[in-house]
């Protein structure tokens, strides 16, 4: 999966359930922060509970409580 030659435009909500657990940690990482990098300022990053443990990225700020993880794309 190379999210770089996605045909995305800079999307408001992307929404990622039960997918990144297929995947070695490291490159779960490598695919968050490519998810990120789609967002717009002020975009969602829905993901399941237990896909990655963890994650942090300089755009992003975790919302919601300890049975959501979701990030917002800061500005």
């Amino acid at each position: 999966m190379d999210v770089a030659r996605a045909p995305l435009k800079k999307l408001d909500l992307i929404y990622c359930q039960n997918v990144l657990i297929y995947f070695a940690r490291d490159r779960r990482k490598q695919l968050l922060s490519a998810l990120a990098d789609l967002l717009k300022p002020g975009g969602m990053l829905v993901l399941g509970a237990g896909e990655v443990i963890g994650f942090t990225h300089p755009s992003l700020t975790r919302i919601g409580n300890r049975q959501t993880l979701a990030f917002r794309r800061s500005g």
